[in-house]
């Protein structure tokens, strides 16, 4: 009896041992059928936008969205009612009007602030822009206009730039002939130098009618009645006052004299007309 009921046991273990990999087995599919659907959904959504992405999808419908918003927005009342510009007196107002690039009724979100001032302050006249959009229904435009300083020929034809050299416009320069005229490539950028030392001497300067930039270092300046005064490349306000107190106490450019050099410290030469057209060829030359 006791090795019938051993041999039971070792048979009934034996079976458990057997049974064990398969109960393994099937929990091992059963837990991998449970989760297949979530892996599919998972991998569904990952892969969705992507596929939208690709195929342009999603940019259409964030601008379909984007414009549907701006069209409730209009609806609303946020349309552009009023286009104020501030600032405003050499500046073509037409030419501001284009670059802001807005109209009267457009959806007043539609409009980019930044982009416009850009556009404005690419204008010869603009200094500075500051652009606003103004609830419920205004664009402001504030302008800083750069001042007209000198009249540049350069290249055959005239251009007006600021003090610091920078060009405004080539149109509408009749009404600035009175401004320094101002000849040479690199002129601009040393107009304002010369006219601070020509400023010393205010009643000489009254008789300047041009100014030449002379080998990218000094400035020739001419005066009413052709006479050609050449400054030094060192201190040419110095030598602008020395030719005022000869011109006053010895009535200077009341002579006969085409130039007068004063490139060397402390000395006064003068071209007498008869020679003019050699003296001025030197003068080129330096």
């Amino acid at each position: 009896m006791r090795r019938m009921t051993k041999q039971r046991g070792k048979s009934r273990t034996t079976r458990r041992t057997r049974r064990a990999p398969r109960r393994r087995r099937n929990d091992l599919v059963r837990r991998t059928l449970r989760l297949a659907p979530r892996a599919l959904l998972i991998s569904a959504a990952i892969a969705a936008p992507i596929a939208l992405w690709q195929t342009g999808l999603i940019g259409q419908m964030a601008t379909g969205l984007h414009d549907g918003l701006l069209r409730l927005t209009a609806v609303a009342g946020l349309r552009v009612e009023e286009i104020v510009i501030e600032g405003q007196q050499r500046a073509s107002k037409p030419d501001l009007q284009r670059s802001l690039g807005v109209g009267k009724g457009d959806p007043l979100f539609s409009f980019d602030p930044n982009a416009a001032k850009q556009r404005v302050e690419a204008l010869g006249w603009v200094k500075q822009a500051v652009v606003e959009r103004r609830l419920p229904n205004q664009i402001v435009l504030h302008l800083v206009e750069r001042q007209p300083f000198a009249l540049w020929q350069h290249d055959g034809r005239f251009v007006l730039v600021d003090a610091g050299g920078v060009p405004i416009t080539g149109r509408g320069l009749a009404a600035h002939t009175n401004l320094l005229h101002i000849v040479g490539p690199e002129a601009p950028k040393h107009a304002k130098a010369l006219h601070t030392a020509l400023s010393t001497e205010p009643e000489l300067m009254q008789r300047v009618q041009s100014a030449t930039w002379v080998g990218g270092r000094r400035w020739d300046v001419y005066l009413q009645g052709g006479i050609v005064i050449r400054l030094p490349e060192r201190e040419p306000a110095r030598a602008w006052r020395q030719l005022a107190r000869y011109a006053a106490e010895h009535r200077l450019l009341a002579k006969e004299i085409k130039a007068v050099d004063l490139r060397v410290d402390g000395r006064l030469v003068l071209t007498p007309a008869a020679d003019a057209n050699t003296a001025v060829a030197a003068g080129k030359s330096s």
